[in-house]
C-alpha cells in the first residue's frame, strides 16, 4: 500500500524530477506530464505494486496526482 509522500517520489522519478520538485509547489513540472511520462508513471507504479496496477483501466484517464490517488484508493493500494 502506497503513501502519499512514496507516490510523489515514483512521479518525480518516472518524470526525471529533482527529489522534491512537486512538494516544493514548482509547477514547471506539469508539462512533463504527457502521454510518454503518464506511461512512465503507470509502469513504475505497476512495479513498486507487484504488478496490481496493471489491470486497473481507470489509472490510464487519471492524469493528476488526486486523480491517481482516488483510484488506488479505490483499489485498496494507497493508505491515507
Amino acid at each position: 500500500m502506497l503513501e502519499e509522500k512514496e507516490l510523489i517520489e515514483i512521479i518525480e522519478k518516472a518524470l526525471e524530477l529533482k527529489k522534491g520538485t512537486i512538494i516544493s509547489g514548482d509547477e514547471d513540472w506539469y508539462s512533463l506530464w504527457d502521454s510518454l511520462g503518464h506511461l512512465s508513471i503507470l509502469v513504475k507504479l505497476d512495479q513498486v505494486l507487484d504488478g496490481k496496477c496493471s489491470n486497473i483501466k481507470e489509472l490510464s484517464k487519471a492524469t493528476s496526482i488526486s486523480s491517481i490517488k482516488e483510484v488506488l484508493k479505490s483499489n485498496n493500494l494507497f493508505k491515507d
